[in-house]
């Protein structure tokens, strides 16, 4: 028992940092959106350091504190020791226990997050899409614009996700 124990509360604290990890990007993208910056929700480890060093210049000039820059690095570290904490401290049976118990709430739990995401982002290419229908075709601007090429590909991610995760929570 004391080994589902721990692997609950190594899990648990990986989950926990990498919530707050992404958090702290979300509200970092969140600012530089309204301040009027393109975003990519795709984003490589290239995007996120010149998100954050864009982030960083502007800043001071607004009045922004850096603390979810730091935040974000921390919580990503720590989110990797416990992960690798996890894997160490832990029997096969432990996991598979409390993977086991997840399972029912899981599933419909991913149907939802997908949905949401499919909902959103169709609405974003649609908006997108709208003002210039008169001007380019759809699979010209798929090709020549970055971010609606990546809000395509997350809308078609999250609609697959969501087909599937439904299929499997009714298919029991």
């Amino acid at each position: 028992m004391l080994g589902d124990a721990k692997f609950f509360a190594y899990f648990a604290s990986m989950v926990l940092f990498a919530l707050t990890g992404s958090a702290c990007w979300y509200f970092v993208a969140w600012r530089l959106s309204r301040a009027g910056f393109r975003l990519r929700v795709f984003a490589s480890l290239h995007d996120t350091i010149a998100m954050f060093r864009e982030y960083s210049r502007i800043a001071s000039a607004r009045g922004w504190s850096r603390w979810p820059l730091g935040a974000f690095w921390i919580c990503g570290a720590a989110t990797l020791v416990a992960a690798f904490a996890l894997s160490r401290a832990v029997s096969s049976e432990s996991a598979a226990n409390f993977m086991n118990s997840l399972r029912p709430a899981f599933l419909p739990c991913a149907a939802l997050t997908s949905l949401c995401m499919a909902l959103i982002f169709s609405r974003r290419i649609l908006k997108r899409r709208l003002p210039v229908r008169a001007t380019t075709d759809f699979w010209t601007q798929l090709r020549t614009d970055a971010f609606f090429r990546n809000d395509f590909y997350v809308t078609t991610l999250a609609w697959v996700g969501f087909v599937v995760a439904t299929a499997a929570t009714v298919a029991g």
